[in-house]
């Protein structure tokens, strides 16, 4: 169970890393929206997570 709860913890890093670009709320929220643009962003998010992952 304990290793379970790990990787929920890991898991949800990545989901709010994630969602600061993917989702438009928060990107708006934090202090991100300025460096990386609304629309763009969007493109990017699916570009940028293939090579993330392969370096991770």
């Amino acid at each position: 169970m304990k290793r379970q709860q790990q990787n929920v913890t890991a898991a949800s890093i990545d989901f709010r890393l994630s969602g600061i670009h993917t989702n438009k709320p928060t990107i708006r929220g934090l202090p991100l929206p300025r460096p990386y643009p609304s629309p763009p962003a969007s493109t990017n998010v699916p570009k940028n997570k293939e090579p993330h992952h392969a370096q991770d």
